[in-house]
């Protein structure tokens, strides 16, 4: 049987030999309050609609729009870019930048359910022109006039050009089915740990027992699962903040507390200052062009990034 490096290499080829039919870029320079309930993830990723189709909304010049994609269409959504998924059907493609290694996952959508996914990290193979590709494509996106389409999607092609390079060169391993579960609660809990999670609605969505939940979190995280996802809010509102474009109270409210003040209580404990106090030093870092985190952070800023897979990721 073919695994599943080759069929997501297949795909990737698929998409470079057709001829996207339009481009649309999402950038985080406008206010995320703007569209109602849009989620708003650290990390830079290129969509691709394969079979059916989605309908999203975004910011596009301080104006909230929406587009429906279709085959070949495809979606750049910065780090932070507000975006608000509609509905959705068929079958896309995802190139997503983590920390330190790039996620290819191929969604196959099943009505109502949880998707089928099918998972690729690239660490081993990954170029650094790969990772400077994405990130000025991210950049082109913040510019005060948006780059042209012609621009936008040369860059884009090189991207998956070059990823499908680094995929063919990669020696990875392909993920157990339980490394394969952990990485779909991971992605689940990435798009819906900013409100209120549970191991039993987990349990519920990927029909398997809150026991199996919290094993896979011991198991690949080190961590229960309270803990990974006060982890998981804290690396984000951290990431907010050292952005200099939210408010101590957007980024609470982002990060899922209701309560300004018990978000601060969590964020001292966490990382050793208050959010005020952090903010504050991420901007005097900023002014002064030094690449530094604040000081006063806790070591769990430099542990593990949350959901690495031991073995794997």
């Amino acid at each position: 049987m073919q695994n599943m490096k080759d069929q997501l290499a297949e795909r990737l080829h698929d998409i470079i030999a057709m001829m996207p039919k339009q481009l649309y870029l999402a950038g985080s320079r406008d206010n995320l309050h703007k569209i109602s309930g849009a989620e708003c993830l650290p990390w830079p990723r290129i969509n691709i609609k394969l079979e059916g189709h989605i309908l999203i909304s975004m910011c596009e010049g301080g104006q909230t729009v929406q587009h429906e994609l279709h085959y070949g269409d495809i979606n750049f959504v910065n780090a932070f870019a507000p975006i608000k998924l509609h509905e959705a059907t068929g079958s896309g493609l995802s190139l997503v930048l983590r920390h330190n290694y790039l996620r290819i996952v191929y969604a196959k959508l099943k009505g109502q359910d949880v998707p089928d996914l099918e998972y690729y990290h690239i660490y081993d193979t990954l170029r650094m022109a790969t990772v400077y590709a994405f990130k000025s494509l991210g950049a082109l996106c913040e510019a005060e006039i948006m780059p042209s389409p012609d621009i936008a999607g040369r860059l884009v092609q090189l991207i998956l050009e070059m990823s499908e390079d680094d995929l063919r060169h990669s020696a990875n391993e392909t993920f157990t089915r339980s490394q394969n579960l952990w990485l779909q609660l991971v992605d689940y809990i990435e798009d819906k740990c900013l409100g209120d999670l549970s191991r039993e609605k987990l349990a519920d969505v990927f029909k398997v027992t809150p026991e199996y939940v919290s094993n896979l979190f011991q198991r690949y995280s080190n961590c229960t699962f309270k803990d990974y996802i006060i982890r998981r809010r804290m690396e984000h509102a951290a990431q907010m903040l050292l952005s200099g474009k939210y408010s101590v109270d957007e980024t609470a409210w982002q990060c899922g507390f209701k309560h300004t003040a018990y978000f601060i209580k969590t964020f001292r404990l966490y990382h050793g200052m208050t959010p005020g106090s952090f903010r504050a030093s991420a901007a005097v870092t900023r002014h002064g062009n030094r690449n530094i985190i604040p000081t006063g952070q806790t070591n769990r800023m430099n542990a593990k990034e949350s959901g690495h897979l031991s073995s794997s990721r």
